[in-house]
């Protein structure tokens, strides 16, 4: 059996799970996968999930059934099914072998980034995201040279299963539906529909996840579903720090506050950072700090919609590692990362585990840092007693950790688009691009109009 997580214990899991599959296994070494995979599994995890141990091997048997799983954001439904689908793909052909379906592109981006992430062992491997908002041709192109895995909203995959020119979508075996809650609702239920009904002649398993199961799945499975596996979480207490070290740094005063943070921004400079403030003051404030100390950042506060998802989308892309910001991202933000950095504590408890975001539990390992003084401490002993948890003080050699993150490959050509972009926005909503411009040029500038839009966003507040 796998070491249990120090964090796992604190839920009755007996008390948990509602499922008609009642075999646990405890350790990915037990679940019967290849030795390439479960070697790239165990570098990126400790132990599987309490999920993970319930619905790996019903999606990888060879019984002739579905599975449905319904579980709480985090609880790693969708790392379970690329384990899944991994396992079950055969690499020595170019075929397309699974589809997922998502809600929307930034889940698609979230399920691809997983999928890549433990993907790792096998080069071979080629997964697509589909892009409606890409040209047709550039799309049949990414598809047609072959792909394993294509990932994508019902409409982007419609548009491209309508020019497939080899037929791949009828070598499609595995299917997964991931937020069903959303998938079929108004247009995009016709839309999946259409997909099922129409043009996945092959598919063998259909695999469902959802935080709610919704009433419109009863006519699905009726119409499309084989006998399933169901695995039911029954509250939504399932949590923990599943593969998150945590710590804190003790300053005294503002300067040696910066100075750690700092000293962390050059370690981790070749993986993903998001820094939480307090408010946007200072976000702002910090911003041009760590610029004068050379470093290239984004940040992002009460920008408009498009603003924040552009920045989403370059902070995702690996255009800039690091991201400031006052407000927890939310689902429609849910970022990749594998950095936390508390540099003002969230006086609300519950803030602290929605700054880690919907799919920590599910990600490549990460760190949170806390940034603590005697004034603050009471935030972090709050933290501590709201998730029975102990944050231990961070070790004099952070660098310890770089192996178990992410490394971040940086895209420095991308630059210039978002550029292009921001510079068509408001001034009000700028702020990201005067970060770019630092990035542009070595992190060290400094724009006399970004101080003065820093200064009248302060003046408001």
């Amino acid at each position: 059996m796998g070491n249990k997580s120090e964090f796992d214990g604190c839920v009755n899991k007996d008390d948990l799970f509602q499922s008609n599959c009642h075999e646990i296994v405890e350790a990915f070494e037990l679940m019967g996968l290849d030795n390439d995979l479960l070697a790239s599994i165990v570098y990126d995890f400790k132990n599987p999930t309490l999920v993970q141990q319930r619905a790996i091997k019903p999606c990888i048997d060879n019984n002739e059934h579905d599975v449905i799983i319904e579980a709480p954001s985090g609880s790693g439904k969708t790392t379970a099914v690329a384990i899944s689908l991994l396992q079950l793909i055969d690499l020595e052909t170019d075929e397309c072998q699974a589809l997922i379906l998502v809600p929307d592109f930034k889940n698609a981006l979230q399920v691809q980034e997983v999928i890549s992430v433990l993907s790792d062992f096998a080069p071979s491997f080629k997964s697509h995201v589909c892009d409606s908002e890409r040209r047709l041709i550039e799309e049949r192109r990414c598809y047609d040279i072959g792909v394993h895995v294509l990932v994508g909203t019902p409409a982007s995959v419609l548009r491209l299963f309508a020019h497939d020119a080899r037929e791949q979508k009828t070598k499609i075996r595995y299917a997964v539906l991931d937020g069903v809650n959303e998938l079929l609702l108004g247009s995009c239920k016709s839309q999946v529909y259409e997909i099922f009904g129409s043009h996945l002649v092959s598919c063998s398993r259909i695999i469902v996840l959802s935080t709610t199961l919704p009433k419109e799945l009863t006519e699905f499975k009726d119409d499309f579903m084989n006998e399933t596996v169901q695995i039911i979480v029954k509250k939504d207490d399932l949590f923990s720090f599943h593969g998150v070290k945590q710590f804190h740094l003790t300053f005294d005063d503002e300067k040696k506050k910066l100075n750690l943070l700092n000293s962390l921004c050059n370690t981790f400079n070749s993986v993903r950072v998001i820094i939480y403030c307090s408010n946007r003051r200072n976000v702002d404030e910090l911003a041009l700090q760590l610029e004068r100390l050379g470093h290239s950042v984004l940040s992002m506060h009460v920008e408009s919609v498009a603003v924040r998802e552009q920045v989403s989308k370059y902070f995702s892309a690996g255009c800039c590692n690091m991201l400031i910001t006052c407000n927890y991202l939310g689902y429609e933000f849910e970022l990749p990362k594998s950095v936390v950095i508390n540099y003002d504590l969230p006086q609300n408890p519950a803030n602290y585990k929605s700054r880690l975001g919907h799919n920590f539990g599910c990600a490549r390992k990460f760190l949170v840092v806390n940034f603590v003084s005697d004034s603050t401490r009471r935030y972090l002993t709050n933290v501590e007693k709201f998730y029975k948890i102990n944050i231990v003080e961070m070790p004099s050699d952070c660098s310890i950790f770089l192996k178990d993150l992410h490394v971040v490959k940086l895209l420095p050509f991308l630059k210039s688009d978002f550029l292009s972009y921001s510079r068509s926005q408001s001034s009000t909503e700028i702020s990201a691009e005067y970060n770019m411009n630092g990035a542009e040029e070595g992190g060290n500038f400094l724009s006399k109009k970004r101080r003065k839009i820093s200064d009248n966003q302060a003046a408001v507040n």
